[in-house]
């Protein structure tokens, strides 16, 4: 987590993912299945993904194991309700 977070309204989903050390297609469905606190997704036409900067940055100051700090390498996404969901 050595890469900095960009300021601005919004954040790359790429780069909250490479942040984080997970793929961004896991991101994805976590934020389809509300998984995370910083951001959401909405499916229109297509999915679209909107990360708060600063929600990221807070969510990754809690202390691992707190009740709002989920470690992205013990969470589990459902890839069905995935499949579903397109």
């Amino acid at each position: 987590m050595s890469q900095e977070i960009p300021g601005g309204k919004r954040m790359p989903l790429p780069k909250a993912a490479a942040i984080m050390g997970v793929n961004p297609q896991f991101l994805r469905i976590a934020l389809q299945q509300g998984k995370f606190p910083f951001g959401v997704a909405v499916k229109r036409k297509k999915w679209n993904y909107y990360i708060n900067p600063e929600q990221f940055r807070e969510y990754l100051r809690q202390p691992v194991g707190s009740k709002s700090f989920e470690n992205p390498a013990s969470m589990t996404v459902d890839l069905a309700e995935e499949r579903k969901a397109q």
